[in-house]
């Protein structure tokens, strides 16, 4: 399931995530069988509430089920649109189980001075706005990795689709319920801003008003 130094350095910072949700003091130990144990059950159960997320975007009517939407610094491990025809921007895995090779690009993603950028191999290539218009993450690591995601928006560059989701159980939820609204406060103009509950889980969004489908009125 693993492979790489860079997937290891991944599944740190998913553990260190795992470590927050449950308020788990003790040291992190990868090679621990019982915290792998553990943290591979929460991955697992966390893709299960990704795909209540996803659903939960489609009840909104927000748009991401295209290729010019990218899905930016997931894997794997946590990607939540391999169902869909969203394309998956990331730095980790070249190969994600039934998602065709064609809908990933293995490249870092940035955006500077209102403009988006894929890194690869340590060159910036600016991102043409026909080839992609909506960008969206969720559950991210660090508020650092969508530092400029707001700019993006205000400046009609892009459209944004930033959320989180998670159990209501979760030790972080009031953290991560805060750090996704103060981000929607940078957001100008039409925004679409969301928080429900399914079962157990609790699923939040940000998004660019326009990333969301207009309704066709018929007679």
């Amino acid at each position: 399931m693993f492979g790489g130094i860079i997937m290891d350095k991944y599944l740190e910072v998913l553990a260190k995530q795992y470590i927050k949700a449950k308020g788990i003091r003790t040291k992190m130990d990868l090679n621990d069988p019982k915290f792998m144990e553990d943290l591979l059950f929460w991955i697992r159960e966390r893709n299960e509430i990704g795909n209540k997320y996803t659903s939960y975007l489609e009840s909104l009517d927000i748009d991401f089920d295209r290729v010019d939407c990218a899905e930016i610094g997931k894997s794997e491990l946590d990607t939540v649109v391999a169902p869909y025809d969203t394309t998956i921007v990331t730095p980790v895995s070249k190969y994600i189980y039934n998602v065709e090779k064609e809908r990933i690009i293995n490249a870092n993603f940035m955006v500077d001075n209102k403009k988006t950028y894929f890194v690869i191999n340590g060159k910036s290539l600016q991102v043409a706005p026909y080839h992609f218009d909506t960008f969206m993450t969720q559950n991210v690591y660090s508020m650092n990795e969508i530092a400029n995601w707001a700019d993006l928006h205000n400046s009609y560059n892009g459209k944004i689709i930033v959320g989180a989701y998670g159990s209501l159980s979760d030790k972080d939820i009031y953290p991560v319920l805060n750090h996704i609204q103060l981000f929607q406060d940078k957001l100008a103009g039409d925004v679409l801003y969301d928080y429900t509950t399914v079962g157990d889980s609790y699923l939040v969004v940000a998004a660019s008003k326009a990333s969301v489908k207009e309704k066709v009125l018929t007679r």
